[in-house]
């Protein structure tokens, strides 16, 4: 297995940064990726301090389609155990934007600088696919907090990403490499009040590095983000047990970025998620249901704020690995 993780990290130098943010769409964890507790054994790649410390059970895989099918993505989730490391998480994605139109060679300028109908020969408008892969491993920890008496109690995890991607636009190709540092912080009543939030602080895309092969280096940018959650249940006092209810936000250099409601409610085995999102960029809507703790499936539609853009959909579907070895050892 250690030789299988060392191939997808060489595969990583090989491998672009724009498509991480895919990952972060879902948000059925908590309606904030940034201070989730995520008690429920599933993903986070946004802020890696979230994730279980155990391995995940599930095998997630989403088909996503971007603006009404300009941009399409597909994504695999695994989670896997190798020495030294114990446990890790990893997401590979791939992102495709298909037939762009390419004009290079079909314009012969007439000497007068301007495009004019003459000037064009549609013979030779070709088209051409902009393709981008990308890798992410993702390792949480544990600080022990039992000799100290105000966190006694509570708990912090704190957690890094290890991001890699490749690009090819026609002749040009990129690679891209950044890491991601996140912190959470857990109230030991979190779940039994409504005035004791969690915290969450991620790091986003430090030491960033993208390197064409035309020899240039592209700037890129990292960022703060500061996160809360806040459970309402016991202020809305639901007659389920099983339910909750969420009051989530994040923040982007310190201004509210996202602001979200998120409602679970559970039967026995089963489990129903309701989240809803605000951000700067879109309003989304995810519902996920969780069937015997067997079977994942979740869909989000996302708005965009511009009118100029279409909407956007993701569905993802999660198998539980020991149900998928049951099912094979059967057949």
């Amino acid at each position: 297995m250690l030789n299988k993780i060392i191939l997808l990290i060489l595969i990583q130098f090989s491998l672009s940064y724009e498509i991480f943010d895919n990952v972060e769409d879902y948000k059925f964890t908590s309606n904030t990726y940034i201070a989730s507790s995520n008690i429920d054994n599933l993903y986070n790649f946004l802020n890696p301090a979230c994730n279980s410390l155990d391995k995940n059970k599930y095998i997630n895989t989403s088909i996503d389609n971007y603006y009404d099918g300009i941009l399409k993505s597909n994504s695999v989730f695994f989670s896997t155990e190798i020495k030294y490391l114990e446990k890790i998480n990893i997401s590979l994605i791939s992102n495709r934007i298909e037939n762009i139109y390419n004009t290079t060679d079909a314009w012969s300028d007439s000497g007068n600088g301007t495009i004019e109908f003459d000037d064009i020969d549609y013979s030779k408008i070709t088209n051409f696919n902009h393709n981008t892969l990308g890798i992410i491993l993702s390792k949480s920890y544990q600080l022990d907090t039992s000799e100290i008496p105000f966190l006694k109690n509570s708990f912090i995890k704190y957690g890094i990403n290890s991001k890699m991607s490749f690009s090819s636009l026609m002749n040009q190709k990129s690679f891209y490499h950044s890491f991601d540092f996140g912190l959470l912080y857990v109230n030991s009543n979190y779940f039994t009040s409504s005035i004791s939030p969690n915290f969450g602080i991620i790091l986003k895309n430090i030491l960033p590095l993208k390197y064409w092969n035309t020899g240039n280096f592209e700037n890129q940018k990292s960022s703060l983000i500061f996160g809360s959650s806040i459970n309402l249940s016991k202020i809305i006092d639901f007659k389920n047990s099983n339910s909750y209810l969420n009051l989530d936000f994040d923040m982007l250099k310190f201004k509210f970025k996202d602001l979200g409601f998120g409602y679970t409610f559970k039967i026995e085995e089963h489990q129903l998620k309701l989240n809803l999102n605000k951000s700067q960029t879109h309003n989304s809507v995810c519902l996920m249901l969780r069937f015997n703790k067997k079977i994942d499936i979740a869909y989000v539609l996302m708005i965009p704020q511009s009118e100029q853009l279409s909407i956007s959909q993701k569905i993802n579907f999660g198998f539980n690995t020991d149900f998928l070895k049951n099912k094979i050892t059967n057949i």
